[in-house]
């Protein structure tokens, strides 16, 4: 996989797991709400086409992957769901996707390190 494509994947899964906060935030916040229900949004697709990049990587597939992972998150919609608000599931979510955002940005920090090594050419 290409350093641009690189990039564009981890741009994409951080986006990813924003979203996923948001969800989990949303919920969360309505918790208290007499009658407010929680609400859903299926980001499978987008994690399937990721993977299938990662899995592609180096051939001309994977560009085409991120491609669709791209466009499969513009269209995830936040769907209402029957039943009450979990609270505790909504704040381990918050809690996972925190820690896959930290990861996924110390990827990042890394990446531009290591370009920023090629460029000046010292550590």
């Amino acid at each position: 996989m290409s350093h641009e494509n690189q990039i564009e994947a981890v741009r994409l899964a951080l986006t990813l797991r924003q979203q996923q906060a948001s969800v989990a935030s949303i919920n969360i916040a309505n918790a208290a709400r007499p009658g407010a229900g929680a609400v859903r949004a299926d980001f499978s697709a987008v994690e399937n086409a990721l993977r299938t990049a990662a899995l592609a990587a180096g051939s001309a597939e994977d560009g085409h992957w991120l491609a669709e992972a791209d466009r499969l998150l513009g269209r995830a919609g936040v769907q209402p769901v029957e039943g009450p608000v979990n609270l505790d599931e909504q704040v381990a979510e918050m809690s996972a996707v925190s820690t896959e955002f930290q990861a996924l940005t110390e990827v990042l920090n890394r990446q531009f390190a290591l370009m920023r090594l090629a460029v000046t050419g010292r550590s």
